[in-house]
């Protein structure tokens, strides 16, 4: 099954591609398709700590805790106004034959 069918938001990413003078660059923004939802929930870090958040996204592609990202309605010209991933995972669609990536926020 295409899950693809269930992305009906998009997002704008922007990779972080070094680090310089100690803060970091980033890469041209691209889009992608995404389902995003607007619950709150709890998750782990990858340090082991539980978190709070705001957001779940599912992608086709990972986003990485790097990353910035601006979800549905944000301003992609304010920096600020991106946000960073909590926690992403694969995750397996219900026939366990296609997987997406689910990422926290």
């Amino acid at each position: 099954m295409d899950v693809t069918a269930y992305f009906n938001d998009t997002i704008t990413v922007a990779r972080q591609t070094g680090i310089t003078a100690g803060d970091p660059t980033f890469g041209a923004q691209t889009t992608m398709k995404a389902r995003v939802e607007r619950k709150r929930g709890t998750t782990f870090r990858s340090d082991g700590t539980e978190t709070a958040y705001d957001h779940k996204v599912a992608t086709t592609s990972e986003l990485f805790l790097n990353d910035r990202v601006w979800l549905p309605g944000a301003n992609t010209a304010d920096a600020n106004a991106a946000v960073r991933p909590i926690n992403s995972r694969f995750a397996d669609w219900l026939t366990g034959r296609t997987g997406y990536y689910l990422t926290y926020f």
